[in-house]
């Protein structure tokens, strides 16, 4: 007897609304195992979430180049190309939010998709009521417009300008782009220069109480913050690693909000 497919449970009520009433979200989807696909599509149906189903990498570049797309859900091994690859892709084109959705569940693969500009990484065989809360926490992040989100238009941290309605970083050495993820990090610092903030703690604020520490998740995003600010001009000690506890950021250079 042929087996049926099993399609995960629609999150409860009790799970809080991922968008504002009225709010139309799409989600690409590009998975080449159709069950997964499915079974993925099914649960965003369930979260009042707009499945847009991909099976190339073609598709999503073209959803993203139009603008339907809100977040986009990768498997890393896909058929076309590496999923990491057009997480790369897509970044230097959009901010949008992008979830890792993979079996590959080495520490050296979640990290290399986080660098390439991942928000999240959702293991395989995937755990549903999990996935839906990363995408919720995900979504919730990215929403809000930057004047909404944000105390101060941006901040002037030494030579550097940080701005916060299009997420760059100016200096000497050029504009850089920061991901929506990126600037709440950087904003809570720059909030309370000489404040040591908890890794475990500050992880469970930005990824939900769904957090797994063996994705060194925080660590990642850290690295690329440091590595952005620096390239724009920036000292590199700015924000300094307390071992086996968290990270701070020191006032070295004047940091003046813009409001």
């Amino acid at each position: 007897m042929k087996s049926k497919t099993l399609f995960p449970r629609a999150p409860s009520a009790n799970s809080g609304p991922v968008h504002a009433p009225g709010i139309t979200l799409n989600v690409g989807v590009i998975e080449d195992d159709p069950s997964v696909r499915i079974a993925v599509c099914q649960l965003l149906l369930g979260m009042g979430l707009v499945p847009i189903p991909c099976t190339q990498s073609r598709q999503v570049m073209d959803y993203i180049v139009a603008n339907r797309l809100h977040l986009l859900l990768v498997d890393i091994g896909l058929t076309d190309e590496n999923g990491i690859d057009l997480i790369r892709k897509v970044r230097t084109i959009s901010t949008i939010p992008v979830i890792i959705i993979s079996g590959y569940c080495g520490s050296n693969t979640v990290a290399e998709g986080l660098n390439a500009g991942a928000d999240d990484y959702q293991r395989k065989p995937i755990a549903f009521d999990e996935l839906s809360a990363r995408i919720g926490s995900v979504l919730r992040r990215h929403q809000a417009t930057a004047p909404a989100k944000y105390a101060v238009k941006g901040y002037v941290i030494g030579p550097v300008h940080l701005d916060f309605r299009t997420r760059t970083a100016t200096g000497a050495r050029g504009p850089l782009e920061f991901t929506e993820l990126e600037l709440q990090i950087l904003a809570r610092f720059l909030q309370h220069p000489g404040k040591i903030f908890a890794r475990d703690k500050l992880s469970r604020e930005l990824f939900g109480p769904n957090w797994d520490p063996t994705t060194r998740a925080l660590d990642v995003h850290m690295t690329r913050i440091r590595r952005k600010l620096s390239a724009a001009g920036a000292p590199e000690n700015l924000i300094m690693t307390r071992r086996n506890i968290g990270y701070v950021l020191y006032p070295i250079v004047e940091i003046t909000a813009q409001r």
